[in-house]
C-alpha cells in the first residue's frame, strides 16, 4: 500500500427526534416507561439525559428480536451495518457509512467494540454469541475523547448481566429451518454473603443454505459455541470486583459466493478437454439460486479466550473504576481463491492476536455544579499473520488453456525451453507467495471531561484526550512461482530478430517462444538520432545492434497507445504473472518503509445540552475523532526499487457537527 493521506471526513448530522435527545431506543424500549440506564458517557445516566446520538437495544428487545450476535443487531439499530466477508472472522462494522479493517490485520476497524468495558480490537473477537445480554448501546459519530482507541466512526458498547445474590437462571432452546439448533442458558446465585457467581453458555448450529454443486455439500453453515463464567465479590458497600472468564469456538464451512457473471476465462474451466478442464461452472443466470461450484469448501476455525477484572470503589463523591483484560484470538481459515471447481488457487491464512488492556478512571457523582471524569487507557497487542496464495494441481493446465485462447498456445513451454528449465516449472502445484507478518502495537491515552451544570436544565461539556500510538511491523514474503519471476523485458530482446520493411520494424521473438506475434513499429517512432545500419540489410540480428534497437525502442513514444506489444510482444504474457514483486519490510532502501509507525493526536469535544422537558433533551455538539495510522500487512505489489512510497496509511481525522 502506498503511503497516502486517508480522506478527512467532515460529518454534518442533524438528528431531530421526538424522544430522548437524539437517542433512539430500538425495539420495545420505545414503548416502555421504565427508566433505561446507559453508560454511553462512561457515567450511568438515563437514556433521556444522554446528549449523544445513541441507540439502545435492551434485554427484552434482544429476546423478542432473536438477536444472537452483532450481525443480528443491525436489524434493530439504524445506521449500523455489519457485513460478513469471505470468512467468518472477516466481519466489517460500519456506522453512518464509515468503517473498515475486516480483511487486513494491519488495518483496524473505525468502529470500536466494547464488551463489559473491554475493548475488542478485532471483529473476530466480537462476533461471538452472548447468551446473557443486558443491553447494547450503539454510539454514532466519533467517540475518541472518552473511548480513545479506534472509535473515529462510532462505538458499540455491550453490557452483559452480572452475577446475582439470589439463585436464578434460565434455559432456552429452539429449532428452526436448515436444522438450526439454538441453545443458551445461564445459572446464577450466591457462594457466600459477599461472593456470587454466574455461568452461561450458548450453542448455535445450522446447516448451510448454499449448495456446492461439485459434491452436494452445504456451505454457509453455523457451528459455534461459547462459555462464560463470572464471579462478583462485594466485600463492602463501597467496593465491588467482577472477574470474567470466557471461551468461544467457531468451526464452520463459510462463506461461499454465487457467480454473478461468468467471464471468458470461465471457458477454460468449463470447456471439455482438450479445450478446457471440463469442470463444473456456476450458473450466472440466477444469482439467487444459492449454488456455488468450488473444488474446496471454505473453512473457518476460530478460537477465542479471555480474562478480565473489573473493579469499582465508591469514594463518596466520586467512583474509581479499573478494567484489566487479557485476550487471545486464533483464526485459521482457508479459501478457494479462484472461486471455481478447478484446483487453481488456494488461500490459507492464520492469525494470532494477544491483547492486553488497562483502563483506570475516576468520575464524580454527577450531581455537582462541576462534574468531572479523568482517566487513562493502555493497549498492548501482538499480531502474527500468515497468508499464502499457492497454485493447485490444475494451475498449469489452466494457464495453458488461457494462453491458447489468447492466441499463444505452448508459450509457457517454449519459454521454459528457452530458459533451459524443466517443463512444468511454471504454475507448479504448491508454488506461489508465502507471507509471514508480525506487528506489535502499543497505545495509550489520557482523557478528561468536565460537565458544567449551569442551571438545572443547561449543561456545558468540554472534553479532551491525548492519544499516542506506536506500531512496529515486520513482513517477509517469499515468492516461489517461477513465471512471476521471469523478466519479460529481458526475455523479449535477446535472440530476437528485427526485420526492416519499408517504414516499419517488426520484432520476431525467439523461435522457442511460439505464438507471440509482433506488431510493426514505425521507424519514425524510434528515438531521434537512431539510424539503421545499411550494412545489416533488412535483418537486424547482430546482438549489439539488437541491444541498441531495444534501448531505442524502450525510450521512445512507441509505448503509446499500446506500449507492451509495440515494443516487446512477449509482454503480452504479463497478465499471467499473478504475483507481483515482493518487498520485505523493514526495507533498508526505503526510509519510509522502516517498519515503524508512530502517531499521536489531541481530540476534543464541546457540547451544550438543554433539558427542554423531563423526556426531551436538545443539544449541539462539536467533536473531533481520530484513528491511528494503519500498516499494510500483506503482499506488497510495489516494484522493488520504488523507494520513498512506504506501506503505511496516515491516520483518520474526523470532525463532527451535530444537532439533536
Amino acid at each position: 500500500m502506498n503511503r497516502k493521506t486517508m480522506k478527512k471526513d467532515k460529518i454534518y448530522r442533524a438528528l431531530m427526534t421526538g424522544v430522548g435527545a437524539a437517542a433512539l431506543c430500538a425495539g420495545s424500549a420505545l414503548a416502555q416507561t421504565d427508566t433505561i440506564i446507559v453508560t454511553a458517557t462512561k457515567r450511568p445516566q438515563t437514556l433521556q439525559e444522554v446528549p449523544v446520538a445513541v441507540s439502545v437495544v435492551d434485554a427484552d428487545a434482544i429476546e423478542k428480536a432473536q438477536i444472537l450476535d452483532l450481525i443480528d443487531l443491525q436489524t434493530s439499530v439504524p445506521s449500523l451495518r455489519v457485513t460478513q466477508l469471505q470468512n467468518s472472522s472477516q466481519t466489517n462494522f460500519v456506522i453512518r457509512g464509515f468503517g473498515n479493517g475486516a480483511n487486513n490485520p494491519g488495518i483496524e476497524s473505525s468502529v470500536g467494540v466494547f464488551i463489559d468495558g473491554v475493548f475488542r480490537s478485532r471483529s473476530a473477537s466480537a462476533i461471538l454469541d452472548l447468551p446473557t445480554l443486558e443491553r447494547v448501546e450503539v454510539l454514532r459519530g466519533p467517540q475518541s475523547t472518552l473511548f480513545g482507541k479506534n472509535v473515529s466512526a462510532g462505538a458499540i458498547s455491550i453490557t452483559t448481566k452480572k452475577p446475582e445474590f439470589d439463585i436464578g437462571g434460565s434455559v432456552e432452546a429452539s429449532y428452526g429451518n436448515y436444522n438450526q439448533v439454538l441453545f443458551k442458558g445461564t445459572l446464577t446465585g450466591p457462594l457466600s454473603e459477599t461472593l456470587a457467581f454466574r455461568v452461561s453458555g450458548s450453542l448455535n448450529e445450522r446447516d448451510g443454505y448454499y449448495t456446492n454443486i461439485v459434491d452436494g455439500s452445504d456451505v454457509n453453515e453455523r457451528s459455534r459455541w461459547s462459555a462464560r463464567a463470572q464471579l462478583l465479590w462485594e466485600p463492602s458497600d463501597v467496593m465491588a470486583w467482577r472477574l470474567i472468564g470466557e471461551y468461544n469456538k467457531i468451526d464452520e464451512v463459510c462463506c461461499g459466493a454465487v457467480q454473478i457473471l461468468n467471464g471468458p476465462a470461465t471457458l477454460a474451466i468449463g470447456a471439455p478437454p482438450p479445450f478446457g478442464l471440463g469442470r463444473l461452472i456456476g450458473d450466472d443466470s440466477d444469482p439467487f439460486a444459492r449454488e456455488i461450484a468450488y473444488n474446496e469448501n471454505p473453512t473457518n476455525e476460530l478460537t477465542g479466550k479471555g480474562l478480565s477484572l473489573h473493579g469499582d470503589w465508591d469514594l463518596g463523591g466520586a467512583t474509581v473504576t479499573s478494567i484489566t483484560s487479557y485476550r487471545e484470538q486464533d483464526d485459521n481459515t482457508q479459501t478457494d481463491a479462484d472461486f471455481s471447481s478447478a484446483d487453481v488457487l488456494v488461500n490459507p491464512q492464520t492469525r494470532n492476536y494477544q491483547t492486553f488492556t488497562q483502563e483506570l478512571r475516576i468520575a464524580s457523582s454527577g450531581d455537582n455544579f462541576v462534574d468531572y471524569l479523568i482517566g487513562g487507557f493502555y493497549f498492548d497487542e501482538s499480531v502474527e499473520f500468515m497468508r499464502d496464495v499457492t497454485f493447485g494441481s490444475e494451475g498449469r493446465l489452466f494457464a495453458d488453456f488461457l494462453a491458447a485462447g489468447a492466441g499463444a498456445p505452448g508459450a509457457f513451454g517454449g519459454i521454459e525451453a528457452a530458459l533451459m528449465i524443466p517443463p512444468g516449472t511454471f504454475f507448479a502445484d504448491g508454488t506461489g507467495v508465502f507471507g509471514d507478518y508480525t506487528m506489535d502495537n502499543r497505545s495509550y491515552s489520557i482523557f478528561g471531561q468536565l460537565d458544567f451544570n449551569l442551571t438545572e436544565r443547561l449543561t456545558l461539556t468540554g472534553g479532551v484526550a491525548y492519544i499516542n500510538d506506536r506500531k512496529e511491523s515486520v513482513g517477509v514474503s517469499t515468492l516461489t512461482e517461477s513465471f512471476s519471476l521471469v523478466d519479460l523485458n529481458a526475455l523479449g530482446f535477446p535472440g530476437a530478430v528485427f526485420a526492416l520493411s519499408g517504414a516499419d520494424i517488426t520484432m520476431v521473438p525467439p523461435a522457442a517462444v511460439p505464438g507471440i506475434l509482433a506488431t510493426p513499429v514505425p521507424v519514425a517512432a524510434l528515438a531521434p538520432g537512431f539510424a539503421i545500419d545499411p550494412a545489416t540489410g533488412a535483418t537486424l540480428g547482430d546482438p549489439q545492434t539488437v541491444g541498441s534497437l531495444a534501448t531505442a525502442i524502450s525510450g521512445t513514444n512507441c509505448f503509446a497507445p499500446n506500449p507492451a506489444l509495440l515494443c516487446n510482444p512477449t509482454l503480452a504474457l504479463a497478465g499471467f504473472q499473478f504475483f507481483d514483486p515482493q518487498v520485505n519490510f523493514p526495507n533498508p532502501a526505503d526510509p519510509l518503509d522502516n517498519g515503524l509507525l508512530q502517531d499521536d493526536k489531541v481530540t476534543y469535544t464541546a457540547r451544550l445540552a438543554y433539558d427542554v422537558t423531563d423526556n426531551l433533551n436538545a443539544y449541539f455538539t462539536y467533536s473531533t475523532g481520530w484513528k491511528a495510522g494503519a500498516v499494510n500487512l500483506s503482499s506488497d505489489s510495489r516494484p522493488p526499487d520504488a523507494a520513498g512510497v512506504g506501506r503505511a496509511a496516515r491516520p483518520e481525522d474526523v470532525e463532527l457537527f451535530e444537532i439533536g
